[in-house]
C-alpha cells in the first residue's frame, strides 16, 4: 500500500531538548527537520518513505501492531 504523506498530519512530540518521537509523515516534513537541526532518524517500522541525503537514518522493520514486542 503507498501512502500520500502530505495528506497525514504530522505528529511529533518533543521527549528532550534534542529527542523527538513521530509518526512518518513527522520524519518526512522536510520543512520540520531543517527548522529543528535533526540529522538523524531512528524508523521502527516496515514502510519505505523518501529519505533526504543529509540525515543519517537507522531502520528497524518492526511491525507496527500491539502484538510486537
Amino acid at each position: 500500500m503507498d501512502f500520500i504523506y502530505n495528506q497525514i498530519i504530522p505528529d511529533y512530540n518533543k521527549i528532550t531538548d534534542r529527542i523527538y518521537l513521530g509518526n512518518i509523515a513527522g520524519a518526512t516534513n522536510h520543512d520540520f527537520l531543517n527548522d529543528q537541526n535533526i540529522g538523524y532518524i531512528i524508523n521502527l517500522s516496515n514502510q519505505w518513505y523518501p529519505k533526504k541525503s543529509n540525515i543519517k537514518y537507522l531502520d528497524i522493520p518492526i511491525t507496527d501492531s500491539p502484538n510486537t514486542n
